[in-house]
């Protein structure tokens, strides 16, 4: 039997295989590994029910903090888009709102005749000319981080876990298709797609329109 079989490998091919193991090594290290991110986790939305919100708004004794809540609940506004609007931003005629939401796009949203009411008895308290929600100085609209905090706090007074904000959001969106309103009328009410303020209501027939109406009085009634 040929005993060069059985033998080990000689030292040059040792070291020519250790030399192969260290570049391997190097190139399979922390720079060359490719990073793989852990996907995005989505989580449910987190609504307010009906009873919940009418539970926790009376809580909020700031009657600024308490009125501009209402109106992201009555029309399912981002937070953002409650603090920040101007007077001029509501017809009271067409009981409508103008809202400015995410990249400058423009939407317009019904607004129920007893919320208008109340916005109306509210700005007496104040009068400012150009905010309906303005901070103490009246030089601006009021802190959308100050807003949170509290409506944070009257949540956990009221004993809702997780309430934010956003809940009250989620929960208008809720209530819509609760009732039967249509996927892409609440879509076009939240500001979700790219639609030009021009076509917005040409997507929402009178028939759709007045029904809307209807369920919104009907639902923000006694707020």
């Amino acid at each position: 039997m040929n005993g060069a079989l059985l033998a080990g490998p000689s030292k040059r091919a040792t070291t020519a295989s250790n030399s192969y193991t260290a570049r391997r090594s190097t190139a399979t290290g922390p720079c060359f590994q490719k990073k793989i991110r852990q996907p995005k986790q989505k989580r449910l939305p987190n609504p307010l029910s009906d009873a919940q919100v009418r539970d926790l708004l009376p809580r909020l004794k700031n009657p600024i903090y308490k009125a501009c809540s209402t109106l992201i609940y009555a029309c399912g506004l981002r937070a953002g888009e409650g603090t920040a609007l101007e007077i001029g931003a509501i017809d009271g005629v067409k009981r409508q709102l103008r809202i400015i939401g995410k990249g400058n796009k423009e939407r317009i949203v019904p607004l129920p005749q007893p919320v208008l009411d109340g916005l109306r008895k509210f700005w007496t308290t104040h009068k400012n000319p150009r905010w309906l929600f303005p901070n103490q100085a009246g030089d601006g609209p009021i802190g959308r981080g100050a807003l949170s905090r509290a409506f944070t706090l009257a949540a956990r007074e009221a004993g809702i876990t997780g309430g934010t904000l956003h809940s009250l959001r989620h929960g208008y969106a809720t209530k819509l298709i609760e009732r039967g309103v249509n996927l892409g009328i609440v879509q076009i009410l939240l500001g979700h797609g790219s639609i030009k303020t021009t076509t917005i209501y040409t997507h929402l027939t009178e028939p759709t329109r007045a029904s809307l109406t209807r369920i919104l009085d009907e639902l923000m009634t006694g707020l």
